[in-house]
């Protein structure tokens, strides 16, 4: 199965593919990745902070499009949005990123699943309270990615491929 996590922002919106080709079963609970799950591909739209929004908007919806069709996941995962009170228009502002993915998602015909920040590092740390910074070095090394060619959007939407996964291996109780 084809695994898209996206973290989205006007600013950068981090993208992570990954494939899981491994069926889990009761003998096998291991957590790494080696054989089981493979990085596609992964990377950051960076859209022009001079532009207008709808133009930033625009470039995420039609850079991640193409990315959907040439990668055709079956299932694509982003963060829940939540309000931080000392913050309250950055889940304003993050809802137009958040549209974009979740009309991509109608318009591709994926299943869209959507997840905690926290759930989703307890899944692949074990700590839902880790910081972005522990979530990085686990993605890089679950993945084999080298930590320093990692940004943080990108180790963010691997992070939301990577616990979804986790998560549905959990719930079929291997």
């Amino acid at each position: 199965m084809r695994i898209l996590g996206v973290d989205p922002g006007l600013k950068v919106t981090g993208y992570g593919f990954v494939e899981s080709s491994v069926i889990p079963s009761k003998k096998n609970i291991n957590f790494s990745c080696s054989g089981q799950i493979q990085l596609i591909e992964t990377g950051t739209i960076e859209p022009k902070q001079a532009d207008l929004i709808q133009n930033r908007i625009f470039k995420i919806y039609e850079i991640l499009g193409k990315l959907i069709d040439q990668h055709h996941p079956q299932v694509l995962v982003l963060e829940k949005l939540y309000a931080h009170s000392q913050h309250p228009i950055t889940s304003s502002i993050l809802g137009h990123a958040r549209g974009v993915v979740c009309l991509l998602c109608a318009e591709k015909n994926i299943e869209l699943v959507e997840h905690s920040p926290k759930r989703i590092r307890k899944a692949v740390t074990g700590n839902g309270n880790a910081s972005k910074m522990q979530a990085k070095r686990m993605v890089a090394h679950q993945l084999n990615i080298d930590e320093n060619k990692l940004n943080l959007d990108a180790s963010d939407a691997l992070a939301l491929a990577l616990g979804y996964i986790y998560m549905q291996r959990a719930m079929r109780k291997i």
